[in-house]
């Protein structure tokens, strides 16, 4: 066998490496996946998806899932589970959501005069409307995970959902763990504007404008009020 000259070995060293990069996350080895989904494990998914494979995330994690549950492991097959589902959503893109966005909201009768007349058709993914940070702390909180999923409606525009989080994240990280579900609150209720007899019909739109104000800003107001005691039950 002849010798591999320089230039030949740089060749072969780059396609093993496009392959093995175009190969994604690996999958979650049996043993692993009769477990909640480890820190450490969470991270490396995370970090997959934030280099554009959440596809790949998607497959590995229903995989685990798959696992633990057909062994009865079901807490570890939750875990696994979220992360399925926040994969997928991840690696939807903006025009395939606005699809099955816009006969849900028909369906429901719930479109109203104050909504946008179309939405984008975008090939955004919708991970995109999240920092890589934000990210990696949703797949990190079961809690968090089981209370979206299963707050989150047909109807929710979860694009401007993930914006609005990520708006009150970036504003205050610390707050916004602390605070988690004050946060979930105001973006499914924010993404889409108010109805035009909101908050009361008998009012002009002239005299009370039919807008919310900003996520962070109404987020900031209720942990105030939170901290201050005003509330009639602790938030």
């Amino acid at each position: 066998m002849s010798a591999c000259r320089p230039l030949d070995l740089f060749l072969l060293m780059a396609c093993a490496l496009s392959l093995h990069a175009a190969a994604g996350p690996e999958s979650i080895p049996e043993a692993e996946a009769l477990a909640p989904p480890s820190r450490a494990r969470l991270a490396a998914l995370a970090n997959a998806g934030a280099k554009g494979d959440w596809t790949g995330v998607d497959a590995v994690a229903l995989g685990a899932a798959n696992s633990a549950y057909a062994r009865d492991r079901l807490n570890a097959a939750e875990g696994w589970f979220y992360v399925h589902r926040w994969a997928a959503l991840f690696a939807e893109n903006e025009a395939h959501f606005v699809l099955r966005w816009v006969p849900a909201v028909e369906q429901a009768k719930v479109a109203h005069e104050n909504m946008t007349r179309s939405y984008s058709s975008t090939d955004r993914r919708l991970a995109e409307f999240l920092s890589p940070e934000l990210q990696r702390w949703l797949l990190e909180n079961a809690a968090f995970s089981d209370e979206f999923f299963s707050l989150l409606s047909p109807v929710d525009y979860v694009p401007r959902v993930f914006g609005l989080l990520n708006e009150i994240y970036q504003w205050d990280s610390s707050r916004f763990k602390e605070y988690a579900s004050l946060a979930l609150a105001i973006a499914v209720v924010y993404d889409l504007p108010p109805p035009p007899d909101w908050p009361h019909a008998q009012v002009s739109a002239a005299a009370l404008p039919r807008r919310w104000p900003r996520a962070s800003e109404a987020f900031a107001w209720w942990v105030r009020e939170d901290r201050a005691g005003h509330t009639y039950q602790r938030l």
